[in-house]
């Protein structure tokens, strides 16, 4: 007895339709994965440099304090710290009779990224 020939012979598996759904959500999982990461790493870079700036700030006062010298307004200062070279731009305005504010604006690249203002005792 000879056996029949199925010509319509379901086979186990998916069909083509299915896989490539099935590669298409993939790729979009994957794809906001990579981008959630990209944007946590940008976001963790920004306040990264926002701690060194801080840092930069206060050791810039503590010298101005260890060395008792006074900040002329119009004195730019480069400091290099974490590998990253910032500028501190010094402002004083006036506050007190025996106090200035100092401001201190931190800046990486020309953009602003950090300010700092403390009381400074007149000279």
């Amino acid at each position: 007895m000879k056996p029949k020939i199925k010509i319509f012979d379901v086979q186990p598996g998916f069909t083509l339709i299915e896989v490539m759904v099935s590669l298409f959500i993939l790729s979009m999982v994957g794809m906001g994965i990579f981008l959630q990461i990209n944007q946590t790493e940008m976001i963790h870079r920004e306040l990264l440099h926002k701690a060194y700036a801080r840092e930069v700030a206060i050791n810039y006062v503590n010298q101005l304090s260890l060395q008792k010298r006074f900040v002329s307004v119009s004195q730019k200062v480069k400091e290099n710290f974490g590998g990253l070279s910032f500028v501190i731009n010094p402002v004083i305005e006036p506050y007190s009779d025996e106090f200035n504010l100092l401001l201190l604006e931190i800046s990486l690249e020309d953009k602003n990224i950090y300010n700092f203002q403390t009381l400074y005792s007149k000279p």
